[in-house]
């Protein structure tokens, strides 16, 4: 049974009374590809859905592993700035013995070289004072107490003596006369060592007149008289620019210390001396050149 439909009202009038019609018609209207786009839509819906659930799953353990990161690293920070403090405290550790240990053998290579260059303090002066004669302890301190009881030296200056590195005696090779020598030991000669040398030879000259004076019979045989010179001498196995220039303004001797060779004392000349050696050197040229010519 057909229905007669003139007009779209109609149409709609019988669609609504039968209602089956409407996917019949859709399939003469519509392509099918416009038939398949609504489950298309669905299922790109629900593909979205399954996108989304599975980024923001990942987001979620991504950020998980970003903060067990975050705190792996943070804990590794720790054992590496924990590491770096204990290697630090125990460089500082190394350091430190290693400074103590330089230290140690420093103060031991002064002992050595004092004791040396003592022992064969006759190999320094030799040239200055032949024979000589280092003075034992007890000896210096039967001479310094003589001295003292004659008030020729005070309290502070028996203690300097007492603190000399070597006192001696001997004849000197220039003038036949008795003289003594005070002699400074260190690894580097600075300048307070040459001002000890300088000053120490003075008051030891000083101590053994007195002595000698005060009781001539009981060091007459050390000294049958008095001795008329001392000597101030540094040993070192190098010397300051400083204490060079103190030690030829004082006149003090200094000798390079090489397990006792005598070859490298250098006797610093006095500035206004020198000058003068040099002038009369120049007069005793010009005077030969002089000569010379006149022979020619």
């Amino acid at each position: 049974m057909s229905i007669p439909i003139r007009s779209s009202d109609e149409l709609l009038a019988a669609l609504r009374e039968h209602p089956e019609w409407r996917e019949a018609i859709r399939r003469e209207i519509l392509t099918g590809e416009l038939l398949g786009l609504p489950a298309k839509l669905e299922k790109a819906e629900l593909e979205r859905r399954e996108d989304s659930r599975e980024i923001r799953e990942s987001m979620q353990g991504l950020a998980e592993t970003t903060r067990a990161l975050a705190q792996q690293q943070e804990k590794t920070e720790d054992t590496l700035q924990s590491f770096m403090d204990s290697t630090e405290r125990r460089f500082i550790a190394v350091e430190n013995l290693l400074t103590g240990m330089s230290i140690k053998l420093d103060e031991l290579d002064g002992k050595v070289t004092q004791r040396d260059a003592v022992e064969k303090l006759d190999n320094y002066l030799h040239k200055q004072i032949d024979p000589l004669e280092v003075l034992a302890r007890l000896l210096l301190s039967r001479m310094f107490a003589a001295a003292r009881g004659a008030g020729a030296i005070t309290e502070e200056e028996r203690d300097q003596l007492g603190d000399a590195d070597a006192l001696a005696v001997g004849e000197d090779k220039k003038t036949g006369e008795l003289a003594c020598a005070a002699a400074e030991v260190s690894t580097t000669v600075n300048v307070d060592d040459v001002e000890r040398a300088g000053l120490r030879s003075e008051l030891f000259l000083k101590a053994l007149r007195a002595a000698v004076e005060a009781k001539p019979k009981q060091w007459e045989k050390l000294l049958p008289r008095l001795p008329a010179k001392s000597y101030a001498l540094v040993i070192g196995r190098r010397i300051t620019e400083e204490a060079r220039r103190e030690a030829e303004r004082r006149g003090v001797l200094f000798a390079n210390y090489r397990n006792g060779q005598p070859a490298c004392l250098t006797k610093f000349v006095p500035e206004a001396r020198r000058m003068g050696l040099d002038a009369r050197r120049n007069e005793a040229g010009r005077s030969i050149s002089q000569a010379a010519g006149d022979r020619l």
